[in-house]
């Protein structure tokens, strides 16, 4: 229940960049798949765009509307590109 509760409490500090951030998200969904209590695919979309920094609302938002939803991976590929593109 911890991995959980974990999980929920994180969220997304712009100062240390999206990577950091996301590959802490998918740290805890990997623990918690080998206790097999893995996440379903919605509910890891949804802490990755819900819990980003308020910079990123574009592309929160183009990527909530997506239809078909994106894959982690793809939304993980669009933050990086997005926050790369913020930056220069």
């Amino acid at each position: 229940m911890n991995l959980r509760q974990w999980l929920y409490s994180l969220s997304h500090n712009p100062t240390v960049g999206i990577m950091p951030f996301v590959n802490e998200v998918l740290t805890v969904v990997h623990q918690l798949e080998s206790i097999k209590c893995k996440p379903q695919k919605d509910e890891i979309m949804d802490k990755l765009l819900i819990s980003l920094h308020s910079s990123f609302a574009a592309v929160r938002t183009n990527l909530s509307l997506c239809t078909p939803e994106p894959s982690v991976k793809e939304i993980t590929a669009a933050l990086k590109e997005f926050e790369d593109n913020e930056t220069l």
